[in-house]
């Protein structure tokens, strides 16, 4: 018999070093989910002849029909799901082990994990990393990302309604896309979530995108510089940002020289370059100091908040922060492993408001947006999911949020939303709440 890996083994195997160059081929096949789980012995002998379930953590995340006999022993739990899966559900890691695609894997994950967890999740398959707790750096660097928005959007509508799959719709808009490594995702959803959500709201154009500029040191001639993270300036009113993260790896002299040279680049084509160090990143006070600064340049004016909003915002900027920290990539039990606080307060189920994730007509927590609309919300704090207990102030009124909801989905040039000089692709953009 087959057997199809899911769940935690799945990523794992996602993760192998051994496999890496199939999957930078995106090598994928069709799957028959098995109708019995494996017997202890044929489970033996498939560890036994597979490096990555010898390596694997246990129990091991089998998929089986949803008729079949769910099976939980110290060797694998089963995990139930549909007989027919879509075309390409899935690739070969050995003669009688297949696993689920990096396309498929969130949607079967989706209904244990947060919203923040499942954005993380997808960060890491369409980034330029895997996360491998065994290595000094905790992590390795890919050439091409497992999978894309585009891929994974198109198995999603060949599910159609299975469960799972509108949230991994709704997480698609905050994950990072071609991020280097987590502590970049990290920050990237800190800058962009929206305020509502304890980010800060800025619209991320671009993670590692190559960028073209004239080098210093190479007689003025075109080069490429890839900056971790692009801000756009909303209406070409300001100048573009770039934040670099250093997370040690920095320290040489050479590295240093580096910095040097691509800050003076990017400063020669109206884009402004500010680097976070490990230490400032975990500093929320400078955190918001550079979000002003970087809000300024962008061209972004300061929301007027009364002392109160000032001071719940800055609770969802820290409670962000803290669940952020207690997702590891390692352990997917729903909260971080297991101590990251209450969901934090959310009026449609997003990290980016998208008119897409409106539901229940005539319902007062799912109201029927369209583009542009604006969005007003009262939510009786009764009802707000996520109440740390050490706020009872912020649990003690009716929130209010008003937010200017727009969608925007065409192609689109790099140059033509930030300036001239940046490598033109199709992009697709969902925009943050106008500030």
């Amino acid at each position: 018999m087959d057997i199809l890996l899911t769940h935690t083994t799945a990523l794992e195997t996602l993760r192998s070093a051994r496999l890496r160059w199939r999957l930078d081929r995106r090598e994928r096949c069709d799957a028959r989910v098995p109708d019995r789980a494996p017997s202890g012995e044929e489970l033996r002998a498939f560890i036994a002849a597979t490096p990555e379930l010898a390596r694997a953590s246990l129990p091991l995340g089998l998929l089986v029909t949803r008729d079949a006999p769910r099976s939980r022993t110290k060797l694998a739990h089963t995990h139930p799901s549909p007989a027919e899966l879509p075309a390409g559900s899935a690739f070969e890691v050995a003669p009688g082990v297949l696993c689920v695609s990096p396309e498929h894997l969130p949607a079967v994950m989706a209904p244990s994990l947060t919203d923040l967890e499942l954005a993380f999740l997808l960060s890491e398959l369409l980034g330029l990393y895997a996360i491998a707790p065994d290595l000094e750096n905790g992590m390795f660097q890919r050439r091409e990302p497992l999978t894309t928005p585009e891929l994974v959007l198109t198995h999603l509508d060949a599910l159609g309604s299975e469960r799972g799959t509108d949230r991994v719709r709704r997480a698609l808009a905050s994950a990072c896309v071609q991020s280097g490594s987590p502590q970049e995702t990290r920050l990237s959803m800190r800058l962009g979530l929206a305020r509502m959500r304890g980010g800060y709201g800025f619209d991320v154009l671009a993670m590692n995108d190559p960028v073209a500029v004239q080098r210093v040191r190479d007689a003025m001639r075109p080069g490429v510089r890839k900056p971790d993270i692009l801000l756009r300036a909303p209406d070409g009113n300001g100048r573009g940002v770039a934040v670099e993260y250093d997370g040690g790896d920095h320290n040489s002299t050479e590295a240093h020289a580096r910095d040097a040279e691509r800050h003076t680049e990017l400063i020669a084509l109206g884009i402004d370059e500010h680097i976070v160090t490990a230490r400032q990143y975990h500093d929320l006070d400078y955190m918001d100091g550079l979000a002003e600064i970087m809000r300024k340049t962008l061209g972004i004016s300061k929301p007027h908040l009364t002392r109160a909003q000032q001071t719940r915002n800055r609770q969802l900027r820290q409670r962000l922060y803290k669940e952020l920290e207690l997702i590891d990539g390692v352990h997917w039990n729903g909260r971080g492993g297991g101590h990251a606080p209450p969901p934090l307060p959310t009026t449609s189920g997003t990290l980016f408001p998208s008119t897409r994730t409106a539901s229940r007509r005539g319902s007062s927590r799912h109201p029927i947006l369209k583009d542009g609309d604006l969005a007003v919300m009262c939510v009786p704090s009764r009802q707000i999911q996520g109440m740390d207990r050490e706020e009872p102030q912020v649990a003690n009124y009716t929130r209010c949020h008003i937010a200017q909801f727009e969608e925007r989905t065409q192609p689109s040039r790099f140059s033509n939303v930030l300036i001239a000089g940046v490598v033109s692709r199709p992009s697709r953009m969902i925009a943050a709440p106008t500030p």
